[in-house]
Formats: structure tokens, sequence, C-alpha cells
């Protein structure tokens, strides 16, 4: 530690956590003011199976974390600043929540699927954590979200599941609505809701999104369609063939 012109610095630090080790690269504190403020920047290893209580021999690859913040060491003083997560390729834990996705889709689609590496941006605030827009791509199925975890545990996030359409059986969702969900390639995505918290989630298709969703993609396949149609008339009147050569 160095202490210089009243500020108060910490480097190399290292803390064991329930979570992971992390490296406190440099802590400085500014003791010429009262309650007095500091600069925190920390990086280390992220283990996010223990973050979702799953403790199975399957999980999510090693996580690297780098976070840069400041805040106020009084009681009351709160840390803000933003990171990133740098995620190793693995497998979807089999935890409460990817094991709720399941159960909505009434087969597995994500609990002990391989997926790719992937990045994830956060930030702190206000004792919660903002999590930034994801995409977590696994074999035959995508999961990307943002949302909000609060430190004292509850969760509010904002998922999309996509995967082919065969693989969506939704309850409470029609066939009819499925159907008009489907994108070019095959493939269908549903928006879901997530309260509680990692052990105990609360997970809810969003039915308002999904029939909006319905109702742009068919106008979108309508407008295509027309697009199409408008093009054949047009060739068919300046007397063009089927190859599109005008006459």
């Amino acid at each position: 530690l160095a202490l210089a012109e009243g500020r108060l610095t910490f480097r190399d630090l290292r803390a064991r956590t329930d979570f992971g080790e992390l490296e406190v690269e440099e802590l400085e504190l500014d003791l010429t003011r009262d309650p007095p403020p500091y600069t925190l920047e920390l990086s280390g290893g992220l283990d996010l199976n223990r973050l979702l209580e799953h403790s199975g021999d399957d999980g999510f690859g090693p996580g690297r974390l780098r976070f840069e913040g400041l805040g106020t060491s009084s009681a009351t003083g709160s840390l803000a600043g933003a990171g990133r997560v740098r995620l190793a390729a693995g497998q979807i834990p089999a935890a409460p929540l990817p094991r709720g996705i399941d159960a909505i889709v009434r087969h597995r689609i994500l609990a002990r699927v391989a997926y790719e590496a992937t990045e994830v941006g956060f930030r702190v605030a206000d004792e919660r954590i903002v999590i930034e827009p994801f995409e977590l791509a696994g074999e035959g199925v995508t999961l990307a979200g943002s949302g909000v975890l609060d430190l004292a545990g509850p969760l509010s996030l904002r998922l999309e599941l996509a995967a082919p359409r065969e693989r969506m059986k939704i309850e409470e969702l029609p066939s009819e609505l499925l159907d008009a969900l489907e994108d070019e390639r095959g493939w269908v995505t549903v928006p879901l809701e997530v309260g509680g918290t990692f052990e105990a989630p609360r997970l809810a298709v969003d039915r308002p999104a999904v029939e909006r969703m319905a109702r742009d993609y068919g106008g979108k396949t309508l407008e295509r369609e027309a697009e199409k149609l408008g093009a054949r008339l047009l060739r068919e009147l300046l007397g063009g063939d089927e190859d599109g050569d005008g006459g």
C-alpha cells in the first residue's frame, strides 16, 4: 500500500469469495474527504454455477470478470461502475432457471445443452446489477435477454428464447400463434418474463408481446409476398419472361 497527498492506495489484493477468487488491482481512498470516496479496479474468476445454485458436474465454463467502479466508504455509501464477464464455452447447467424454461416448452431445450463462448456486460448502481443485452447461442437454441438483479436477491429479467418451430410446444400458446411467429429459417422466438430469485425463479410467457410479434411478422410476410407479386405483374406488363428478360 502507499500513502501520498492524503490518498491511500492498495494494489494487488486477493480475495476469495463464494463465487470465485478476485484480484483488487487498485483501490484508492481519498482521505482528505469525509466520508472518504474511493475508486476500484478488480478482475478475477467468476463461477456462475455457484451463483445459480448449481452444483452438478455439468455447467457453465469458467467466467472471467473485469470491473471498474467508484463509491463512498460509509454505511450508506453505494458502489457504482461497469464491467464485463467473459464466459468460456460449456454446458447450460440444469439449474432452476433453465429447468423452468424447459418446463414451459415441455421438453429439454436448455438444461445440459452445449453453448458457445460469449461475453456479457453489466452496470452496478443503486445496489442493483443491470445486465446489458446478451445472447447465449447453444445447439439448436438461442437465449437472449437483459434485466436487473437486486443485490438482495430478487431479479427481473426479459428473455427471448429462439428455436426451430418443431421444438416449440407451449401449452398456453395455440399452435396457430406459434406458426405465425415462424421466421424464414423456420425458427420461432418467444419472449419470457422472469421474476423471483435464481433459487426459485418465476417464469411466464409474455403473451401480449407474442401477439404483437405475430402481427408484425405477419404484416412483413404479406409485404414480401405483395412485393413479389408486384414484381411479377410488372414483368408481365413489360413483356418479360419468367427469367425477368424484358421485350
